[in-house]
């Protein structure tokens, strides 16, 4: 064995022939450390989130278990922010107090006085802070910053004198600007600015000249004496040498008109900082004012004299000041110096063509304009100058398409499908998804958006033809799933074309490769949703939701399977399938109670909302069932547990509902909740007669009867036709013309007009009447859009969509066959593991 052999050995026996807790400890030193920061970190996630008692629950743990840590001392301040923010002042300002007594660190301490100053204030508790001010001041007496914050607590308290004689004592110790802010303020609100005047001459010798001077003319500003203000900065020593004062004076003196003797200041200001562009602005300015253009452009151009100022915001700078001073040739020709400086032939169109406008040289301000979109830029406010000009003279599309082939044709492509938005023409949208398919996905996201903007308003024939089009141009497109989600929504609309657009998207989430899970899934959502709520189809809905739970959707989108199994069950509910329901609602509750452990994985169904809304439909489970209790105590844990959920305002909606129809041995809940239940699940006539029961039954209960009376036209008219139902809201808002049922009842009614291609004029009637009695309503903005565009009455499908309609055998739902097997529907692995597994 050789000598190092050896040497190693035994060191190695040494070093494991020691205790095991002198190599363990050190470890376990380290430990409260390192799980400090793992909490804070938790907490810090918590937040973030919107889960404020998990973050409260796990920033008390580290206050109380790590005191003398690091975090500790930020887990307080989150707290007391925490704390402030739900408005529990009484709790934060203790935790502030407990803070000043015990971490003396200056970092801790400045920022606990401020935080508990601001709280006083805000809650006007000016007693209490003065005494806590007074007595920081005795620990730390002449601190600026504990003066002035005293001085605005005693001017709260009524003893202005007092406040003046901090702020003056401050100001005199060490002429500091938020001192003399402070004061000028004071002085200012109470009208004694000449006071404070006259205390700066008493005590001149204490400030330096230049404070002075500042100090005084800012007094006689306040007092709109500007000449005295200037006096006050002449008499300055050594103002030669003060630049700040100088431009202060300049400026006084350009507003006195003395433009002459500004222009002397300038000189001055430039002669100690050269070519600054504020000073040089200002000169070429008064040089104008005196008539002398060529030194005024001299100055202006100045700074070019320098390679690095012959840059875009130095040009833009310049040609502004041209352009304020009316100097439109010169701008110009400024403009297109820096085109040629900078070897960019379409830089400053907009501007170019807003200077050749005003010159009245409309054809060249076009072409200019249409340089703004090949510059690579789309502008609305330019579009629509174009757009307002096209015809015959000014030919906007073609102008459009010979710049379609540049470097920056993106903006060009925008332009052109914006001006086929506007004209709608048959061959309209085969043209747009030409310049779609031409940008290699690029626009996708603004084709959308675009398509939204106009759905959102009006959905007619020329938007489905042109999300037809698309879709079928970009089958496999996370595109087509946007735009078959979209298509519903713009059903609700215009449920005249509904079977066509519930088709399509039917067809899309189908039949169409996965190229976004998410997406996917979601679409069927929106199917499996207006499916339900539209078609009264729970059946085709269940369906369309098993799609999400029976596949691969299951753990790809884990997020909108949770949303599936709500949406199942609340269906379930309807259909009165208790049992099932309440076991698919407590499968999911257990996978978010999951995720929501593991604070740090990005899985979004460890959010609130998710919870909450798994309690909500439990809540509903329990309503319906008839233990109205059980209910209520889920509903009060949403509202007090979690309280800045989405769904705390649905949880006391509902809660009010079972309080409302809480009446005697409960059978007008039941039977209100049985006949909700009917028409959800497409029972219109058997809805429409339980309705009739509760309402003939009930007639002392006024209010609730009347509100039952338009709920019973608005969700169990499937027995009833056009006219049956029109007769029946007529009514109803006439008895009725302010209520809130009432403004959904009109909305049926303009349906059913448009339905039946009613009169215009009928149409715009109706509308303007909805506008006047419901201002407010945000379908008043909608229908004031539409009125303005006169797009009152919409065609049936046929008209327009029949060159693309689906050939006949295919205008049913393709949905899959067969019953539903509810034990695969549950979602039995915990979805919080997929994304740790890898399988998202």
């Amino acid at each position: 064995m050789s000598k190092n052999t050896f040497a190693f050995c035994f060191l190695l026996i040494c070093f494991t022939a020691l205790p095991t807790n002198l190599v363990a400890q050190p470890l376990r030193q380290a430990q409260p450390r390192y799980r400090a920061v793992e909490l804070y970190q938790d907490a810090a996630a918590a937040l973030r989130m919107r889960r404020l008692a998990e973050a409260r629950a796990i920033l008390q743990k580290i206050i109380t278990d790590y005191p003398d840590d690091f975090y500790a001392t930020l887990s307080r301040r989150m707290m007391i922010e925490i704390l402030r923010d739900l408005n529990e002042t009484e709790p934060a300002i203790k935790m502030l107090k407990e803070m000043l007594e015990q971490d003396k660190t200056t970092d801790s301490q400045n920022w606990a006085k401020e935080m508990l100053c601001n709280l006083l204030y805000d809650l006007q508790r000016f007693r209490e802070g003065v005494e806590l001010l007074e007595g920081w001041r005795k620990i730390t007496p002449n601190d600026l910053w504990t003066e002035r914050q005293l001085a605005r607590f005693y001017l709260q308290s009524g003893r202005k004198d007092e406040a003046w004689m901090i702020l003056e004592t401050q100001l005199e110790r060490t002429a500091a600007p938020d001192a003399f802010r402070d004061l000028l303020d004071l002085a200012m609100k109470s009208g004694e600015i000449d006071k404070l005047l006259k205390t700066l001459e008493d005590r001149r010798t204490r400030f330096r000249s230049r404070d002075f001077a500042h100090f005084m003319s800012d007094c006689y500003l306040a007092l709109g004496r500007k000449d005295k203000a200037i006096e006050a900065i002449k008499a300055t020593p050594d103002l030669n040498r003060d630049w700040l004062l100088l431009e202060k004076l300049s400026d006084l003196l350009i507003d006195t008109g003395k433009i002459e003797e500004a222009l002397q200041t300038l000189q001055q200001v430039d002669s100690i900082v050269p070519d600054n562009w504020a000073t040089l602005k200002k000169l070429g300015h008064c040089l104008m004012l005196l008539k002398r253009k060529e030194e005024a452009l001299e100055a202006w151009r100045r700074p070019f004299r320098h390679p690095h100022f012959q840059r875009q915001d130095q040009y833009m700078n310049y040609t502004t000041v041209l352009i304020e001073h009316q100097l439109y040739e010169e701008a110009l020709a400024g403009f297109m110096e820096a085109r040629r400086i900078l070897g960019n032939p379409v830089i400053f169109a907009e501007e170019i063509a807003t200077v050749l406008e005003s010159l009245g040289r409309k054809s060249e301000a076009l072409e200019e304009y249409i340089q703004v979109f090949a510059s690579g830029q789309f502008d609305l406010e330019v579009f629509n100058k174009l757009y307002e000009s096209d015809g015959p003279a000014f030919n906007l599309e073609q102008k459009l398409r010979s710049h379609l082939g540049g470097s920056y044709s993106l903006a060009v492509r925008q332009a052109l499908i914006e001006l086929f938005f506007r004209r709608q023409t048959p061959d309209g949208a085969n043209r747009i998804t030409q310049l779609i398919l031409g940008s290699n996905g690029i626009l996708d996201d603004f084709m959308y958006e675009r398509l939204n903007q106009d759905a959102s308003v009006f959905a007619a024939n020329f938007h489905f033809d042109l999300c037809r089009s698309l879709v079928a141009a970009k089958p496999s497109s996370t595109l087509a799933l946007r735009l078959g989600a979209l298509m519903l929504r713009m059903a609700r609309l215009e449920p005249i074309l509904g079977q066509v657009a519930f088709n399509e998207a039917t067809k899309i989430a189908v039949t169409r490769e996965t190229v976004d899970a998410g997406l996917k899934a979601a679409l069927l959502l929106e199917l499996a949703d207006y499916a339900f709520t539209i078609d009264r189809d729970a059946d085709s809905a269940m369906h369309l939701l098993d799609l999400i739970l029976q596949s691969e959707l299951l753990k790809a989108a884990p997020d909108r399977a949770i949303e599936a199994a709500i949406a199942r069950a609340h269906i379930m509910i309807c259909l009165e399938d208790y049992q099932q329901a309440e076991s698919l609602l407590a499968q999911n509750h257990k996978n978010v109670e999951a995720a929501r452990k593991n604070i740090f994985a990005v899985n979004p169904i460890g959010e609130t909302d998710y919870l909450a809304r798994i309690n909500l439909e439990s809540a509903f489970l329990e309503m319906n069932r008839g233990d109205l209790q059980k209910a209520l105590d889920l509903l009060k844990n949403i509202v007090e547990n979690m309280p800045e959920s989405v769904w705390t305002n649905d949880a006391l909606a509902m809660a009010l509902l079972i309080t409302r129809t809480s009446i005697g041995d409960l059978s007008f809940n039941k039977k209100l909740l049985r006949a909700r239940r009917l028409a959800a699940t497409g029972k219109s006539s058997e809805a429409a007669d339980q309705y009739a029961e509760i309402i003939s039954g009930n007639a002392s209960l006024t209010v609730l009867i009347d509100e039952l009376k338009a709920e019973r036209i608005l969700v169990a008219s499937g027995h009833l036709s056009d006219e049956q139902q029109s007769e029946k809201i007529t009514e109803f808002s006439k008895l009725f013309p302010d209520s809130y049922f009432t403004a959904d009842l009109l909305e049926r009614q303009l349906l059913l007009l448009r339905r039946k291609s009613a009169d215009e004029a009928e149409i715009r009637k109706l509308m303007q009447t909805f506008i006047d009695r419901f201002p407010n309503d945000l379908r008043s903005g909608r229908f004031k859009k539409l009125i303005e565009q006169k797009r009152l009455t919409v065609q049936k499908p046929a008209a327009s969509l029949s060159s693309t309609s689906l050939p006949a055998e295919e205008n049913e739902p393709v949905l899959p066959d067969g019953d539903v097997d509810l034990d695969q529907v549950v979602p039995v692995e915990p979805l919080y593991e997929i994304e740790e597994e890898g399988d998202y």
